[in-house]
């Protein structure tokens, strides 16, 4: 997969600055100072920012000055530089990273609480259960039970005729022309052992 990243700037505010252009010399009022913040982007996604930008236009004759290209004893940087370091960056340029922040915890969630989730549901088991299994030693290693009939102490398990090599893709293999129709019985309590020992990993419920 192609990733496109880089950086890019933004325009934070525009300012007037006092004092002569150093290259019409025109007077005072036709300066203006530009300052740009750069981020860091994945795609169109800003992640966080980077550094800030000076530039210096004079309105009478269009130059356009870097900071580095200000005088470095002249009146201009001094201002251009408090400017600069006065110019805050927008809560949006740090979007990317706190999405993942974001993600990161909900997963971190959803990761210590999924457990007890897979207990819960086993211990009650429904019609239409579906069940996540993990056997490395089997290729590929993910399938799915699904549950045909729950009786008091056993369970009637449709088996999927498929597997995957990805556990993000499990969910494309429920599928009812993909389970065996011949259903097979296993007692609950083995069901239940099969997620302590960490060969069922996981139950989704429709």
């Amino acid at each position: 997969m192609f990733i496109s990243y880089g950086t890019r700037a933004s325009l934070l505010r525009t300012e007037p600055l006092a004092g002569a252009c150093p290259a019409c010399r025109a007077a005072s009022g036709n300066l203006l100072a530009d300052i740009y913040g750069r981020f860091f982007r994945v795609w169109f996604l800003p992640m966080w920012p980077t550094s800030r930008l000076v530039l210096v236009e004079c309105q009478a004759c269009q130059r356009v000055f870097q900071e580095t290209e200000l005088p470095a004893a002249g009146p201009l940087l001094a201002p251009v530089q408090a400017l600069k370091a006065a110019a805050r960056r927008p809560w949006w340029m740090w979007l990317g990273t706190a999405g993942l922040v974001v993600m990161s915890v909900v997963a971190f969630v959803q990761g210590q609480r999924r457990p007890g989730v897979v207990a819960e549901r086993l211990a009650a088991p429904l019609v239409g259960d579906v069940y996540v299994l993990h056997d490395q030693t089997q290729t590929p290693p993910y399938t799915l039970l699904k549950v045909n009939h729950v009786l008091p102490d056993t369970l009637e398990l449709l088996v999927n005729k498929y597997g995957t090599f990805r556990e993000s893709k499990v969910g494309k293999l429920d599928e009812n022309g993909k389970y065996d129709p011949q259903p097979v019985r296993r007692a609950r309590a083995d069901v239940q052992a099969l997620a302590r020992s960490g060969l069922l990993i996981d139950v989704n419920r429709p």
